[in-house]
């Protein structure tokens, strides 16, 4: 009988903390360098409370995300505050991000970002210090593809910049 009361208790403890706010804070970053269309295609993962909570703080507004309560001015703000805070150098040139969507998946909101007409580079410099106004311990993973080239890296605060040479 105690035994059930323990394992009654154990369940519930189990569902009522998995309805708690996640108590980690990570991004993903994937960035692919297409040859073929001379494009990078950027695409960003970041939880969904996470970017809620940076919009309305940095920006002062009272945006609501999954469902969108103003679709254009979340899309606007998030175009901004992205191309404040990942930077991208090739061959120091720096480049500018193109916002093209985003969609809801999972407890994530997932962006997509695309840089059109980069020729091939030998360097490409990459500084990511997303949510880290909001997070101290915030940690962001890069994730870069080629075709020639797959190189993974942790980002953090104090160090967020990473060079890959090609």
């Amino acid at each position: 009988m105690c035994r059930k009361i323990n394992l009654l208790l154990l369940g519930c403890a189990l569902f009522f903390t998995s309805f708690s706010n996640h108590k980690y804070y990570v991004s993903t970053t994937k960035i692919a360098y297409v040859s073929a269309s001379k494009s990078l295609q950027i695409t960003l993962h970041v939880f969904t409370d996470d970017m809620e909570a940076l919009l309305n703080q940095r920006y002062s507004e009272h945006y609501k995300l999954e469902p969108d309560n103003y679709p254009k001015p979340i899309h606007k703000t998030i175009d901004k505050y992205v191309n404040s805070k990942l930077k991208i150098v090739a061959d120091d040139n720096p480049l500018k991000l193109q916002f093209i969507g985003k969609k809801y998946r999972d407890d994530q909101v997932v962006c997509y970002f695309e840089v059109e007409q980069v020729p091939p580079f030998k360097k490409l410099e990459i500084a990511n210090s997303l949510l880290f106004d909001l997070f101290e311990d915030q940690q962001n993973i890069v994730h870069f593809v080629s075709d020639t080239i797959k190189k993974s890296f942790l980002q953090i605060q104090g160090n967020f910049k990473n060079t890959i040479f090609i």
